[in-house]
């Protein structure tokens, strides 16, 4: 019966599978022209698969016996496709923060529920629409909370959060008179090493009454709207603003956000330092909403069926491989960012006239400074810093003088400082800023 089926609808059936392959071209060839930027292989994918696109609309016009030899062609390129998709999704690694022991191994030894650290990337993981909606927009985590952080150096750090949600000990807020604010993004936050390892704590060890006000996945925009919910409030001597590398590709995801934009103006703010409970029920809702599903759909077998089907298993270890990370994650850049930054800065120093502080500038370079050059961007920040008359700090200029320069990081490769750099920035800022 089947085959009776098949061959009374050949023709029908022929028809539609190369109306799919041709839409699958176009999808191909899109993807081909979003990594062009990024490296010439991207060309060459975009001509074969606009090659076998024409190909494929010529054949669809042609005789039957032309048409049914080249099925079978492109039947042999697209189960090629699909074996080599299903041998790399099946045997893909786990991300090397997330070795040895997962983040829902981790779970099970501890009685009190923990989670995965947040806010991590809240712009990129909301969205703006959702932000643009929200009472209250988080800046911290959930307060009092162990925290599941990251794993970089074959360790699973783990954190509790202090009462507004960031990476200090309660006991911290008990000394009124506070020397020193930290604001930055995770590196500030001290990823991936101990909560006593991280430069606030550091500090604090050298007699630094200091307070970090970091988070995961900010950018300038967030840091500014931190500082004036949080910074402001605890009239602290110093405060000390780092930018890390990728942070123009942050600005450029908050400034979409006009929930954030509203802290461009010098009197707003959203008093989150009294809204904890708040904060607290937004992250739990999102768990409860959220986490579950995203789990289930990583190990939905059905999930796993489509994304070979789209052969997107390919498509990603082709952007890994092929496309410049470095470019498309640290190099976004455009003249409007500067003068962002430039408008953010100058706003952020005003504030301190109001509190009588000091601002600070550090520079944190990434690993890809170390094999390709400072990015050409570089100039043009520690110029706005120039000429806001703010002292500043190029940590690069000490790594630099080292040997080895990339033991800063672990593993040596992509991530974040190690304990041991960590200390070392601490010592140099105490010795430029404060003693």
């Amino acid at each position: 019966m089947f085959l009776v089926l098949l061959k009374k609808y050949q023709k029908h059936f022929e028809n539609i599978f190369l109306i799919l392959f041709i839409i699958w071209c176009v999808d191909l060839i899109l993807f081909s022209i979003e990594i062009i930027n990024f490296n010439n292989l991207g060309i060459l994918l975009l001509v074969l698969f606009s090659l076998l696109l024409l190909l494929t609309i010529y054949f669809f016009f042609a005789d039957p016996e032309l048409k049914k030899n080249f099925l079978i062609l492109l039947l042999s390129i697209l189960f090629s496709l699909i074996l080599i998709s299903s041998i790399i999704e099946f045997s893909e690694k786990i991300r090397p923060e997330y070795n040895k022991k997962s983040f829902e191994e981790t779970k099970k030894e501890y009685k009190e529920k923990i989670f995965m650290n947040a806010p991590i990337g809240i712009v990129e993981r909301l969205g703006k629409k959702k932000l643009n909606k929200v009472d209250v927009l988080p800046l911290g985590g959930i307060s009092n909370h162990i925290n599941w952080m990251c794993n970089e150096s074959d360790k699973n750090i783990l954190y509790k959060a202090d009462k507004y949600g960031f990476n200090n000990n309660n006991h911290n807020y008990l000394d009124k008179n506070i020397d020193l604010i930290l604001i930055g993004d995770s590196f500030i936050f001290g990823e991936c090493v101990e909560q006593n390892e991280n430069i606030s704590s550091n500090l604090r060890e050298m007699g630094i009454n200091s307070l970090s006000f970091g988070m995961v996945g900010h950018g300038p925009l967030l840091e500014l709207a931190t500082l004036r919910e949080y910074g402001n409030k605890f009239k602290a001597k110093k405060i000390i603003w780092f930018f890390f590398e990728n942070d123009f590709v942050d600005l450029e995801l908050e400034y979409q956000v006009d929930a954030l934009k509203q802290y461009l103006d010098q009197n707003y703010s959203n008093d989150l330092i009294n809204k904890q409970s708040n904060i607290n029920n937004f992250w739990l809702n999102y768990y409860n909403k959220n986490i579950d599903k995203e789990k289930t759909q990583k190990k939905n077998l059905l999930k796993k069926f489509e994304r070979i089907i789209l052969i997107k298993p390919i498509r990603d270890f082709i952007e890994r491989k092929q496309t410049n990370y470095y470019q498309k994650n640290y190099l976004i850049f455009s003249e409007q960012n500067i003068n962002i930054l430039n408008n953010i800065l100058k706003i952020a120093k005003e504030n301190m006239k109001n509190i009588n502080a000091e601002l600070y500038f550090v520079y944190l370079p990434s690993i890809f400074s170390l094999d390709h050059g400072d990015p050409f961007f570089k100039k043009e920040v520690i110029n706005i810093v120039k000429n806001l008359k703010i002292n500043y700090l190029d940590f690069s200029e000490y790594l630099k003088t080292r040997p080895n320069p990339k033991e800063c990081f672990p593993l040596q490769t992509h991530g974040h400082y190690t304990a041991t750099c960590y200390q070392k920035l601490s010592e140099i800022i105490y010795r430029k800023f404060i003693n």
